[in-house]
């Protein structure tokens, strides 16, 4: 055995490897679901003073954890608040129609009650909550003597709570200094209402007039009378959704700081004039000097140069101010506050304006997932809503309900191009031979027009290209 084969054995012989002990690692959570739900929607609503009152309340070193005395003004953007609007009515502006095909009379049943209950007010506010909270659930309620058609509304997350196949509404009572808790209970083939007192102990429920004339209900077990919707699986919240603004709080504070820092520095660079004291304006009565107007002739009185050889004058001075500093910082914390959600172009923000169709819809791409993501949600949740809203009807007017009903929910097409360019890419399709008049007639058109309305110029096309058959037919 040579030297170096030595040195190994002996290395390998001393070293000994221990395994490491588990160590037990706490984490406290900061906010509960409902504590984050309640803060998110006061960055939603965008008011500065309920930002700075909550800040006070969680602390921390963020800008609006700043005393409220503070002297720099605190200005808030409304990013949050514009990112939740502008993708509530991209969603809501494509939703084209509701399609029952195998059964246009259900469709029209359909079409009556959601026009009875405003569901499109609804259905906007079910959007924006769930985007801000996470999720939340609609309700159906059915009140024979107002109407004979069932009700629906939303009630957002920090309001619901998830229990197994039951979805549970929470509302507060207070009477005469005293809380109380209405839970109900929406399960498969019942309603259940249980009151208790803040303390969590039962009451009765005619012990509120709002709650007196409640009753539990029991119907058919494969039928529920609530329908949860939930914008993404929280990582924090096991059970719970989560908000858009998830991981976005401190970008929100940075873009605030970054906006208000340049304000006020832009505030303090106003152009100062100073005069000498002989040289101002004096009360002729008083032998004051004359308060100037802020707005055109502001300056400052200084006192009057004895040096020998002085000269007074009167000397304007401009203070420099960064702006490209500022404004860059404001640029990338916007950014981080978009990044993954929005594209900037889709909030107005201004993008490069030589770019072209097809760039612009590139930069839409971050958009055009997120609204993806919301339709992919109402597709799955508003046709077990509506089947559930048909089948109270059904069961109101004693009547049958057709348990095969398929009911679709189109939406149209994101930052589809222009009418000029459909129509120059369509004529070069149809000067190939690779689409006919019926096709073209159709992408151009979509849903716009009506059938009869397509068909005319369908016939008109085919008349003018010389052919009398329809126009599947020319190939």
């Amino acid at each position: 055995m040579n030297i170096l084969e030595s040195l190994k054995f002996w290395f390998f012989r001393m070293m000994k490897t221990e395994k490491a002990f588990p160590k037990q690692i706490y984490i406290r959570e900061n906010l509960t679901f409902e504590d984050n739900a309640a803060k998110n929607k006061i960055w939603y609503s965008g008011d500065p003073d309920e930002l700075s009152q909550l800040y006070a309340q969680l602390g921390g070193t963020g800008f609006w954890c700043m005393s409220r005395h503070s002297k720099i003004q605190k200005i808030h953007t409304g990013i949050p608040g514009e990112m939740i609007d502008v993708l509530t009515q991209i969603v809501i502006s494509d939703m084209l129609n509701i399609e029952i095909e195998s059964n246009p009379a259900e469709q029209d049943i359909l079409a009556n009650i959601l026009k009875k209950c405003q569901f499109s007010d609804t259905l906007e506010t079910a959007v924006s909550q769930m985007l801000v909270i996470g999720d939340g659930a609609f309700r159906i309620r059915n009140f024979p003597e107002k109407s004979d058609s069932p009700a629906v509304d939303f009630v957002p997350g920090d309001r619901v709570q998830f229990d197994g196949d039951e979805i549970i509404f929470l509302t507060k009572y207070q009477k005469q200094s005293r809380i109380y808790l209405l839970r109900e209970h929406y399960g498969y083939g019942h309603i259940r209402y249980v009151l208790t007192d803040a303390d969590g102990n039962p009451q009765m429920l005619d012990t509120l007039e709002e709650t007196a004339h409640l009753q539990d209900l029991l119907f058919d077990e494969n039928l529920r009378l609530a329908v949860p919707m939930k914008f993404r699986s929280s990582p924090q919240y096991p059970g719970r959704g989560q908000s858009l603004f998830h991981r976005k709080h401190g970008c929100f504070d940075a873009v605030d700081e970054a906006w208000s820092q340049y304000m006020n520095a832009l505030r303090k660079s106003q152009p100062k004039t100073y005069i000498p004291s002989s040289m101002a304006e004096y009360n002729p009565e008083t032998g004051q000097p004359l308060r100037p107007n802020p707005f055109d002739d502001n300056y400052i009185i200084v006192g009057q140069n004895m040096a020998e050889n002085a000269d007074n004058q009167i000397t304007s001075i401009q203070p420099h101010i960064e702006y490209e500093g500022y404004l860059s910082a404001y640029m990338t914390a916007l950014d981080l506050c978009l990044q993954g959600v929005l594209s900037p172009s889709t909030l107005g923000i201004d993008v490069k304006k030589l770019d072209n169709a097809d760039a612009q819809r590139e930069k839409e791409k971050a958009t055009l997932y997120t609204r993806n993501r919301i339709i992919s949600i109402l597709q799955k949740t508003l046709p077990v809503l509506f089947r559930a809203m048909l089948i109270v009807w059904h069961i109101g007017h004693d009547s049958d309900f057709d348990p095969d009903l398929q009911i679709s929910i189109p939406f149209g097409e994101y930052a589809s191009p222009s009418f000029e360019s459909q129509v120059e890419t369509l004529g070069k399709a149809k000067n190939a031979r690779i689409m006919s008049n019926e096709a073209i007639v159709d992408e151009l058109y979509g849903d716009t027009k009506e059938d009869a309305w397509k068909q005319n110029e369908i016939k008109r096309l085919n008349a003018l290209d010389g052919l009398d058959a329809p126009g599947d037919d020319i190939f």
